[in-house]
């Protein structure tokens, strides 16, 4: 939260915004968003972010009931207008309840989710 800006304003959730710092959000995804890198990063995404986030990352996952702030709807405009290197940021850091993933994937795996990410606001 030390890094959400004042003037970041609110979510559509009515809590303050998620915002990447400048330096995040400038990076290019250097992985080509292929076939294969897209089914990486559907696969991580099953294993991981379903149980909030839902199979189609509108936030109805099994345990969204349960988060004391909704998860995420990954599909909204809002979302999806994000920069790759935004997105990228977010997965690494995470944002309570949402754990970090910096440790658990690589960088080229966490770039293939943001890859598959891209294909849900489709």
């Amino acid at each position: 939260i030390a890094n959400i800006p004042a003037s970041a304003g609110t979510s559509a959730t009515g809590g303050p915004k998620w915002v990447a710092p400048a330096s995040a959000s400038g990076k290019k995804n250097p992985v080509a968003a292929s076939d294969a890198s897209i089914q990486t990063g559907k696969k991580i995404f099953g294993k991981e972010c379903t149980s909030c986030h839902g199979k189609t990352g509108v936030g109805n996952g099994p345990k969204a009931a349960d988060l004391e702030k909704p998860p995420g709807n990954l599909t909204t405009k809002e979302f999806q207008s994000q920069t790759d290197g935004a997105i990228f940021w977010k997965i690494g850091k995470g944002n309570k309840p949402m754990p970090t993933f910096a440790t658990a994937y690589n960088d080229e795996e966490r770039w293939s989710v943001v890859n598959y990410l891209r294909t849900l606001g489709k």
